[in-house]
C-alpha cells in the first residue's frame, strides 16, 4: 500500500488541519515541507498549478486543495478500520464533506 505524502508548511493552517485529519484516521502519512512560499516553481509545491498548499500525492494520484484532500481521505480511508484503503470507493464515491460524515455518525477513533 502507497503511504500517502503531505506536501506543506507547518505554519499552515490549511495544510495543520490535513495533518490533524490524517492524524484522527491514523494514516501513516510522509511530510514535505514546501522549500518556500515564496517560491516561483509548481514543482516547489508538488506540480499543484496553483502553487499553493497543501497538497496530498498518494497512489499516482495528486489532489489540490484542503478541501478536495479531506474529501478524498475520508472517501479512501474507511473512519471504522483505518488500516484498510478502499480504492474502488474512493474512484467512484462523490466527495463529502466533514461536517456531512459527522452526520452519517462517523467519529474519529
Amino acid at each position: 500500500m502507497d503511504k500517502p505524502t503531505l506536501h506543506g508548511t507547518p505554519l499552515s493552517h490549511f495544510t495543520r488541519k490535513i495533518r490533524i485529519l490524517l492524524a484522527e484516521l491514523c494514516v501513516d502519512f510522509d511530510f514535505v515541507r514546501a522549500s518556500s512560499v515564496l517560491a516561483i516553481s509548481q514543482a516547489s509545491y508538488a506540480d499543484n498549478p496553483l502553487m499553493r498548499v497543501p497538497t496530498l500525492v498518494h497512489a499516482g494520484t495528486t489532489v489540490i486543495d484542503s478541501e478536495h484532500i479531506a474529501r478524498y481521505l475520508v472517501a479512501t480511508y474507511d473512519p471504522k478500520e483505518t488500516s484498510a484503503v478502499r480504492p474502488s470507493v474512493a474512484s467512484t464515491a462523490p466527495a463529502i464533506s466533514l461536517a456531512e460524515a459527522a452526520a452519517a455518525g462517523w467519529k474519529p477513533a
